[in-house]
């Protein structure tokens, strides 16, 4: 081998003509006739790649004067790497072993053995092995290959991106500069098309040319021309439509219902209100061909109006002064003359403009919506007998127009908490006893404390719950507050205190609640009878105790026993028509609930508990939906029925 002729190399030869010949130096002395062999490298101490002479990854750029040069010389020698000290004496060792100073290179040479076995990429190309160089070489190629790809890559994406900031820079301009019809339409139909930049230019110089005509109208779209239909009329619309491409008028035509409503010119009568009730209910009843029977609620209020007469030329009329004075004037317009006589009326105060306008309808507990029956200018200046003339036209008039017989029987009539219309239909719907022929008596009897006083065809009185909650609200906040059964009074004093203590209430919410800037916020109102129930459920003696505080004295107790008490009764009226986890049977237990508990309170505090007029209105509002549930029982009993449907 190699490493065998190298070794023979270094060996001296003593010539002899005879074989047998011995030498002439003693045994002891043999070793020194063989020079130092270094360090051979190997596998065993060098890293080896099969297939490639062991001499390729070896260092040689060390062998040069320098910084990095090694701390010992390398010779090759017949395919064999040696490495020797410079301090190498040049004779072998014991038994042909490497000298001392050589041997001493062992912790050197693995020191460079493991960098020509693997190198850091920060290494100095100077202690790299040629194979090492070769490896980096490569490296360094697929890198300057791998930045060419990238670079037609962002050269693309650049390209790309320069043509859609194009796109952009131009649709901008376009939007800027021209008057793109009905543009919000047309954006959201590209957009929900997933259509480009590009495309939507497109579509925008087809606007432009008159080409794009949308079809598809948004709901806003169709309320904005009808909005511009009542505002301006059909030309109005019909210009509009030309030049915004908005819903024309045959669009609304098919996508609503137009219903006239005939308004009340002069005294209210009952065949005006026949005709709504014709043209309003029966007629689209009859359209839909709906024949379930369902049970009506009629409703009034009022509503804000224009302080100004109006010509009617269908009738050659002059409408919008109050009804309950109107029979003075004679609204039919013959001449100048009669115009004259109108406005010295006017002036001198026998007859007003309508500053409101008295609407009342009827909703059916079967469907959500609001049929207007009735359309009349008031100058609020009603009394409680014109209200009963009210109340009896309406249901008069429902009955002779046979929509009983078609749509359904009235059950209840609600209104807010007016005075006069209060005392009119206490007057109109508490005259007689509810019969004991009649077939709601076998249930309705059976509720001892239940009022069985009703109208004619046993109409109840009903009012508005959301109205009773903003009137609780109202009470609380006052400083008058509520007195409770215990003798304490629960105010807005006493609750600006303890809100504090429910959790998630600062002192700028508790003011928001007590202090709203609308008190006719129904969802404020909500809020605060939900902060006195949880208020009302907080025992003062463990919340002392959780804030190492001393303990409450008697004054705090007997507010909260009266909290406890008030607590109750909100909770009791409010979660019928809050809570709509509650079943109908549940809704009825918490509604009897607190009518047993306003009356128990009323009962000995009277007024000082809250006004006659409140506990009215809650007690009847109780009754009411008492009523109407045993009525739907008889009428159609697997007929859904939702409290939300009264008042």
């Amino acid at each position: 081998s190699s490493r065998e002729n190298y070794m023979s190399s270094n060996s001296l030869n003593i010539d002899s003509d005879n074989t047998s010949s011995t030498c002439v130096l003693a045994p002891a002395h043999a070793c020194t006739l063989f020079s130092c062999p270094g360090i051979l490298l190997d596998e065993t101490n060098w890293p080896v790649v099969p297939g490639i002479p062991i001499e390729a990854n070896f260092p040689w750029l060390r062998q040069r004067p320098s910084h990095d040069q090694l701390s010992f010389k390398v010779e090759l020698f017949n395919d064999v790497l040696a490495v020797h000290s410079f301090d190498c004496d040049a004779r072998a060792g014991q038994n042909g072993a490497s000298c001392l100073a050589c041997d001493s290179l062992l912790p050197k040479l693995q020191a460079v053995a493991n960098n020509a076995s693997e190198h850091k990429s920060h290494t100095r190309k100077s202690l790299l092995t040629p194979l090492q160089l070769i490896e980096d070489n490569q490296n360094l190629i697929e890198q300057v290959n791998r930045f060419k790809l990238q670079s037609l890559n962002d050269a693309r994406k650049i390209k790309r991106s320069l043509s859609k900031l194009e796109d952009h820079s131009t649709l901008v301009m376009a939007l800027s500069q021209a008057d793109v019809p009905w543009l919000r339409q047309i954006l959201h139909s590209a957009l929900k098309n997933g259509s480009s930049v590009r495309a939507i230019l497109c579509m925008l110089e087809d606007a432009l040319k008159r080409g794009y005509r949308p079809r598809g109208h948004s709901a806003e779209a169709n309320d904005l021309a009808l909005l511009i239909y009542r505002l301006g009329g059909a030309n109005l619309l019909y210009a509009l439509n030309q030049r915004l491409h908005i819903p024309s008028l045959r669009t609304l035509c098919n996508k609503t219902s137009f219903i006239k409503i005939t308004p009340t010119v002069g005294q209210i009568s009952i065949e005006t209100v026949k005709q709504n009730i014709a043209n309003i209910v029966l007629a689209p009843w009859e359209l839909a061909k709906i024949f379930v029977h369902c049970g009506v609620s009629l409703l009034i209020d009022e509503t804000a109006l224009d302080q100004a007469a109006v010509y009617l030329p269908q009738s050659n009329s002059i409408a919008g002064f109050c009804w309950p004075h109107s029979h003075i004037v004679n609204h039919v317009f013959n001449n100048y003359k009669s115009i004259l006589n109108i406005s010295d009326l006017l002036k001198l105060g026998h007859v007003h403009l309508g500053k409101e306008v008295t609407v009342a309808g009827a909703h059916l507990f079967s469907e959500d919506g609001f049929y207007t029956l009735l359309a009349a200018p008031t100058c609020k200046m009603e009394e409680a007998s014109d209200m009963e003339y009210i109340f009896s036209t309406l249901i008069d008039a429902w009955d002779a127009s046979g929509a009983t017989q078609h749509v359904g029987p009235i059950w209840s009539f609600a209104t807010d908490g007016d005075s006069t219309r209060r005392k009119a239909g206490h007057k109109q719907f508490l005259r007689q006893k509810l019969s004991y022929t009649s077939p709601l008596f076998g249930i309705l009897s059976n509720l001892p404390g239940l009022n069985l006083y009703t109208g004619n065809h046993e109409v109840t009185i009903d009012f508005d719950f959301k109205h009773v909650f903003k009137r609780f609200c109202t009470l609380i906040r006052s400083r008058a507050g509520m007195y409770l059964n215990n003798g304490r009074c629960i105010n807005s004093f006493q609750l600006e205190r303890y809100l504090l203590w429910v959790d998630n209430l600062d002192e700028g919410a508790v003011r928001k609640l007590l202090y709203p800037d609308d008190p006719q916020d129904v969802p404020r109102a909500i809020a605060l009878m939900s902060a006195v129930i949880k208020l009302s459920h907080i025992d003062p003696k463990k919340h002392a105790q959780e804030r190492n505080e001393e303990p409450p004295n008697v004054n705090v107790i007997a507010d909260f026993d009266a909290l406890r008490i008030l607590g109750h009764i909100l909770d009791n009226v409010l979660q019928p028509y809050i809570n709509v986890n509650l079943s109908l049977s549940e809704q009825v237990i918490h509604l009897s609930r607190a009518a047993h508990l306003l009356y128990a309170n009323y009962h000995e505090q009277c007024h000082r508990l809250m006004p006659n007029q409140l506990y009215y209105d809650c007690q009847s509002m109780i009754k009411t939906a008492i009523f109407n549930i045993a009525k739907q029982q008889k009428l159609n009993p697997s007929a859904k029925f939702s409290l939300l449907d009264l008042g």
